[in-house]
């Protein structure tokens, strides 16, 4: 069963807006799948930092992202969806665990590698 996963796996594809298409395993999209995680966790400790920084001893938000989706555009840009999930700090009025939707266009930095947040549009969970 394991064998049969693998060729399966081996043979999947992925359809890019525009008609392109890649192989899972291509290692130029991993390596850019691996650029916008890196992006994306820089952003997170940014906002936690940010919040702790606000929440001043009372606690703080803490940020998680997760089922990120990264399309690359022929124009160079990345389209990004994801989930954000976000813990109330202690003392909040509403305290809990909130799941945001993160729809994001990249574009590619002066830094190689790294990437800039062009535009972001943020959605509750329960309204998508």
């Amino acid at each position: 069963m394991g064998q049969a996963m693998e060729e399966e796996a081996d043979e999947m594809t992925i359809e890019m807006l525009g008609g392109t298409r890649t192989t899972a395993a291509d290692p130029a999209f991993a390596a850019l799948y691996g650029q916008v995680q890196r992006f994306y966790d820089r952003q997170m400790r940014l906002f936690d930092a940010e919040e702790a920084q606000r929440a001043a001893g009372d606690g703080a938000a803490r940020h998680w992202i997760g089922m990120l989706d990264a399309r690359p555009q022929p124009d160079g840009t990345v389209h990004t969806r994801c989930s954000a999930l976000v813990s109330t700090p202690r003392g909040a009025a509403r305290k809990g665990l909130h799941v945001r939707v993160l729809e994001d266009v990249l574009a590619p930095a002066a830094e190689p590698g790294d990437w800039t947040l062009l535009h972001r549009t943020v959605t509750r969970d329960d309204t998508v």
